[in-house]
């Protein structure tokens, strides 16, 4: 963790593109016919900040948050203090007191996202405070003073005033929720008003700055791997999305699909006008002309401006689609009547770079899918977060050419597009999107171990005193928070599955047959039998796979595999090789697979969300198998011949994280005469069994060290890895057991 050392660390590191030429001021409204190939805005914003620079289509990513990081060096430097000097209560269990600073607590977009989480913090678990500054206040802002426990309006304080108003109410979590929009006071942030600092929602970005330890996101808008680099901040990941939102009250209904009564498909676009660039009306362009007679609907502020609408009209001119094909909608002045446009669509554009993320939620509350282009930072990635988590993934794009091809596929579909128009609030009232309490009870969650991290970092709590859950885990939550697939020793809460058998059927199909291997619970309180300790919290799998593509290597009845879905994963493929067989059973009688289709029938699990795959891990190619989000191997590496080769095999297939468990030798060494004659922990050393010296198995083949598999997981190349044992002290040769969770990515610095 961050914990502002004075030193920018990242400065050289980060220093890889020239300096930023931001845009000159102008007032806003300002509106051009920028050149064909422009990637500026048609209308900028007032002002030069840069928030500016996510307007702009000719900037990559790296080059904005270069131009974030220049700026704190340049203006942030001088406020970094040396020694912060907190005296606080250090009980790393206490109720923890949490500030919010905005200009925004009014009618604003901030607050659509901040209210419901405000609304639904536990007040035996955080007392919040919230610091507003702006001058401007309404109907909003008193709610929002009602809502928080403790209230100050900072609008009239200087920086050192305010960071001296926030340090006499003893903070302990310091939220920021302006980033470099107006009115954000990202100097205080600068001078350290609290031990841990965290910018999230409020801005689709990096604040640049060496004293914010903490930015929180989710793996749709910022991929694991791919957007670190961009951020001075470390950043946390949530499974199930960065944001909470609820739909609007009094919101109309959808109304039946334009395209059947017009006899053509009408796209529209809600977004902010400094949202439109050249590239993507260009795109969209394109798109109208693909599809016949189609049309185009704008409304937005500012674009009853005549010079505006012009230069728009030009631009789909200069791409052979004619004007008349092109309608704008004047600005309304009430939300009803706004709503009210969108029963005239069939289907949304998504702006970019810059997405639309309230626009974008509303066009799906209307029933009105929105197809986006993701890019290569946050504010490019909003959409396809929104999109995910509402069950569209398939609406965003990853190229202008896809992004047509969708435009085309979802016109020529109007039977998919009403059904989407009917569905569509429902998928989202039943979405994780809009629990705000579940997102709220894991935001607190994150808030603890962020403040325990602190803890250990200055010394008052030993990395020992922190919950390690067992013996073993390293005490890192900012790792575990790294990629939002921490390991958890929390069972599933979800139900199990039920896929209709009674449980007569039920009882006589685990009776037929001959052997189990593992136990698994199946519908009905029916339990098969079988070899393993019933333990969930052993494996520690991540409580929370939504979403996520998994690969169970040695998956046999699929425990692990149907465990995986039941904890939300998307899809699963269980592969097995039966050729060299445990030497268990005869072969005609062994029916793995055949136990795994009937424990996927009693939990109705379909073909498209589990398949099976007789294959050797050797073989394993993306070609066939395609990309995983996770992978499982639980029980196979010491029955391999070649453990790293078959490790290879699957980090080759895996973006994110591995979870790996196996026979270790830390404790028990069958050459060294047993119990208490094995390897210390920190010992790298694998050992070799080339008959039935290890469990009377001539199929355990390696029983390394603790140590030596956490090694063979980072030869694998998983960057980061973490180790733990099943137990200390076994009493049991089958008991030593070692666990390896291995991510792709380290962490930030």
């Amino acid at each position: 963790m961050r914990v502002d050392s004075g030193k920018n660390k990242r400065k050289n590191k980060r220093k890889t593109t020239q300096p930023v030429a931001r845009p000159p001021k102008f007032e806003e409204g300002w509106s051009v016919l920028p050149p064909k190939n422009s990637g500026e805005p048609f209308l900028r914003r007032k002002g030069d900040s840069l928030l500016e620079l996510m307007y702009r289509a000719d900037l990559s990513a790296e080059e904005v948050a270069q131009a974030h990081f220049d700026w704190a060096e340049d203006k942030m430097r001088p406020f970094y203090p040396k020694d912060p000097g907190f005296a606080l209560d250090w009980d790393p269990d206490r109720k923890l007191r949490v500030g919010y600073v905005s200009a925004d607590f009014r009618q604003h977009v901030v607050t659509f996202g901040i209210l419901p989480i405000l609304l639904s913090h536990d007040p035996q678990v955080v007392e919040t405070f919230g610091y507003y500054n702006n001058v401007k206040s309404d109907d909003t802002t008193a709610f929002f003073k009602k809502t928080f426990g403790n209230w100050r309006d900072i609008s009239q304080l200087d920086d050192d005033a305010a960071y001296r108003r926030i340090r006499d109410d003893k903070i302990d979590i310091l939220v920021d929720l302006s980033g470099h929009t107006a009115g954000d006071r990202l100097a205080v942030f600068a001078r350290r008003a609290a031990p841990v600092q965290v910018t999230f929602y409020g801005y689709p970005g990096t604040t640049g700055l060496q004293t914010m330890d903490y930015r929180i996101t989710d793996p749709w808008s910022d991929p694991v791997g791919k957007t670190e680099h961009l951020h001075s901040e470390k950043l946390t990941r949530f499974a199930k999305g960065y944001s909470t939102l609820k739909p609007a009250r009094g919101l109309p209904e959808p109304g039946s699909l334009p395209a059947k009564t017009n006899g053509y498909i009408t796209f529209g676009s809600f977004n902010n006008a400094a949202k439109l660039t050249p590239l993507s009306l260009d795109i969209w362009a394109q798109a109208l002309r693909r599809i016949p007679d189609s049309r185009l609907l704008f409304k937005a502020r500012h674009l009853e401006r005549d010079a505006l609408r012009e230069g728009i009209f030009q631009r789909f001119e200069m791409n052979d689609v004619s004007r008349d094909r092109i309608r704008f909608v004047d600005y309304t002045k009430t939300m009803g009547e706004h709503y009210a446009v969108y029963q005239q669509v069939d289907i949304c554009f998504d702006s970019f770079p810059y997405n639309g993320t309230t626009t974008t939620f509303d066009s799906l509350c209307m029933g009105v899918p929105v197809l986006t282009l993701a890019g290569g930072h946050h504010a490019a990635r909003v959409s396809t977060s929104l999109l995910n988590q509402v069950g569209l993934a398939f609406c965003s794009s990853e190229s202008a050419g896809d992004f047509i091809s969708l435009a085309q596929a979802l016109a020529s579909d109007l039977q998919a597009l009403e059904t989407l128009r009917g569905s569509l609030r429902t998928q989202i009232v039943n979405s994780a999107l809009v629990d705000s309490q579940g997102y709220t009870r894991n935001l607190e969650a994150t808030y603890r171990d962020y403040w325990k991290s602190y803890l250990v970092a200055q010394a008052k709590l030993s990395a020992a005193g922190l919950p390690d859950r067992e013996s073993g885990l390293a005490a890192d939550p900012e790792a575990n928070l790294q990629s939002g697939l921490e390991p958890s020793l929390e069972p599933c809460l979800n139900p199990i599955p039920d896929g209709g058998l009674s449980k007569a059927a039920l009882e006589q199909g685990v009776a037929a047959f001959p052997f189990w291997y593992h136990l698994i619970d199946l519908p009905k309180q029916v339990r098969t039998p079988g070899h393993l300790p019933h333990d969930e919290s052993a494996y520690r799998l991540p409580k929370d796979l939504t979403g996520l593509r998994v690969l169970d290597v040695g998956a046999w009845d699929g425990r692990w595999s149907f465990e995986a879905l039941r904890r939300g994963a998307r899809e699963v493929v269980a592969i097995d090789d039966f050729s060299d067989y445990l030497g268990l059973l005869e072969n005609a009688d062994r029916k793995a697979w055949e136990t795994f289709d009937f424990c996927k029938k009693a939990f109705g699990y379909s073909d498209a969300q589990c398949k099976r795959v007789d294959i050797s891990v050797y073989d394993i190619t993306e070609a066939q198998l395609g990309r995983f989000d996770v992978v499982l191997f639980f029980g196979v590496l010491y029955h391999l011949r070649h453990p790293l080769l078959a490790l290879d095999k699957v980090s080759a297939l895996c973006d994110r994280a591995i979870f790996v468990e196996t026979a270790i030798a830390d404790d028990f060494s069958p050459y060294r005469g047993g119990l208490g004659k094995g390897f210390n922990q920190g010992e790298v050393v694998m050992e070799f069994y080339p008959n039935k010296e290890y469990g009377n198995n001539d199929s355990n083949w390696f029983a390394p060290t603790l140590s030596c598999a956490a090694q063979l997981v980072t030869a694998a190349g998983f960057a980061t890895t973490h180790a733990w044992k099943l137990m200390d002290n076994p009493k049991h040769l089958t008991h030593c057991r070692g666990f390896v969770w291995g991510q792709k990515t380290a962490p930030a610095d």
